[in-house]
């Protein structure tokens, strides 16, 4: 394959269209407001880790544990989130959403939309209507372990 070739496929690969660019925004806020949540839960979730005497535990405590406890808690947190959370990733990817519309509407000089994006017959921004709105509509829900199954 000829050098110039080779440049080209470089560039093209790493230098997205706007297209795809655009297209990709709406997922990467879906997945910052995922992570905001998971933070979140991690903060919640770290006084109860905390308040628990490990001492008395399988793992006899200790700085090992002390260590390793609040890499537990935010893993913990990130499964919660992913099977869906407290609920907290949707509003704040909406409000992100009406963030990044309002300074693109600023950029171009157009007028903000004031109405709220709750308003009858009104799909909120970045969700089109009667449509699923991202990852976060697709997550799956934890079934029931049948008695008996499982190691």
């Amino acid at each position: 394959m000829p050098l110039p070739a080779i440049a080209a496929a470089l560039t093209s690969a790493i230098a997205p269209t706007a297209a795809s660019t655009a297209a990709a925004i709406p997922a990467r806020i879906a997945k910052a407001a995922q992570e905001f949540e998971g933070m979140a839960l991690t903060q919640l979730l770290q006084p109860m880790f905390e308040s628990v005497d490990s001492s008395k535990g399988p793992f006899g405590g200790g700085s090992g544990e002390a260590a390793w406890k609040p890499m537990m808690t935010a893993e913990l947190a990130k499964h919660m989130t992913a099977h869906g959370g407290l609920g907290l990733a949707r509003p704040v990817m909406q409000a992100m959403l009406r963030m990044q519309e309002a300074a693109q509407d600023a950029q171009q000089g157009a007028v903000p939309d004031t109405a709220p994006a709750n308003m009858p017959g009104r799909a909120p921004v970045g969700i089109p209507a009667g449509g699923a709105a991202s990852a976060l509509d697709a997550t799956p829900s934890i079934a029931p372990v049948p008695a008996g199954a499982g190691a």
